[in-house]
């Protein structure tokens, strides 16, 4: 029986780190959705169905705080990876979230996602 593929958006203002992330995560067997902007992201967490949303800080005022919230008003386990640039402090939920620093590898953001995914199951 074939698994079912885990469904994640991923949320970057970087076209190339969109395009790169969204082709490796594919590879591993994962159904990605792009979002290149806030307003994108929010259309895609209100409308799909997400396992995981990978978020980085879309424009240095926490728009990703908001991309979750709403994705969490229709789903409320979806789990989601943060990205940052920069060690900064993280107060998501523990048992939905986690995070990757830059410089991202690919094995820790695949891990990363995987983990999550099978996160409580």
């Amino acid at each position: 029986m074939k698994q079912p593929q885990p469904r994640v958006l991923v949320v970057n203002r970087d076209p190339e780190v969109l395009r790169v992330i969204s082709n490796i995560l594919e590879r591993e067997g994962f159904n990605i959705t792009s979002a290149n902007s806030t307003a994108d992201a929010l259309t895609n967490v209100a409308t799909g169905n997400f396992d995981v949303v990978i978020v980085d800080n879309l424009s240095g005022n926490n728009d990703e705080v908001e991309i979750v919230r709403q994705g969490r008003l229709r789903a409320p386990t979806l789990k989601v990876l943060y990205l940052y640039d920069h060690y900064a402090r993280h107060d998501g939920e523990p048992d939905l979230d986690s995070c990757v620093v830059a410089p991202i590898r690919v094995r820790e953001i695949v891990g990363c996602t995987w983990e999550l995914y099978y996160r409580g199951t």
